[in-house]
């Protein structure tokens, strides 16, 4: 199955966490740009579903900043959630 792809042009980021993560707004959508690994990184792309996009508008960043630590520490769980961003 081919995974989906985005380009950047259609990201409007909206708060950046330096070496940790990217919130972007695309279309209607958020999408969290994850930074994960230890001797290689490498981004883990995750568009928020309803139930997460409604935790981060009643918890802003909070929510976000925990979201990406669970993403950040277990980027496997979240592999068929990834979308390309080229």
């Amino acid at each position: 199955m081919k995974k989906p792809e985005l380009h950047k042009s259609q990201l409007t980021e909206i708060h950046k966490a330096e070496w940790f993560y990217i919130l972007y707004e695309v279309d209607k959508y958020y999408l969290l740009s994850v930074l994960c690994g230890t001797i290689a990184l490498f981004d883990r792309n995750v568009i928020l579903d309803s139930k997460q996009t409604l935790e981060y508008k009643k918890f802003g960043l909070l929510y976000i900043n925990a979201l990406a630590s669970k993403i950040r520490y277990s980027p496997n769980k979240y592999s068929k959630d990834h979308v390309i961003i080229k």
